[in-house]
């Protein structure tokens, strides 16, 4: 994790740009004083869960997303390859691809009954007999 260097105040156009330096997913930290308030562009969304209060974000042009995690004092911030907003899909694949076994799974239990998952269960199970 990376922290932009003590100052007295960021613009929002300052720290992004910083982050956009990053590869995608390193997250800076960022204290509530070193930046004004939230602009209003950046809208809220959800994010898994990593201790923060609440998620938001600001779909860019190029299709990439600025992600802003909020804590008590500070910001987590970093930017996805793919806007939620923008490309649900191609967030999913690209930038929480830990999410698609649970909605394959999910899928499966819901429109067959839990077929598939049963036989991938039965036939992994079968690699450690």
């Amino acid at each position: 994790m990376r922290f932009l260097s003590l100052r007295k105040k960021y613009t929002w156009e300052q720290v992004i740009s910083a982050v956009l330096t990053l590869t995608k997913h390193t997250d800076i930290e960022v204290k509530f004083s070193e930046v004004p308030e939230l602009p209003a562009e950046f809208k809220p969304r959800s994010g898994d869960n990593d201790g923060q209060i609440t998620d938001y974000g600001l779909a860019l042009e190029d299709g990439t997303g600025i992600h802003v995690k909020v804590y008590e004092d500070y910001y987590k911030i970093h930017w996805d390859e793919k806007d939620p907003t923008k490309d649900p899909l191609g967030h999913i694949v690209y930038d929480a691809p830990h999410w698609i076994p649970i909605i394959a799974v999910g899928t499966d239990l819901l429109l067959f009954k839990g077929k598939y998952t049963k036989k991938v269960l039965n036939f992994v199970t079968s690699l450690f007999s």
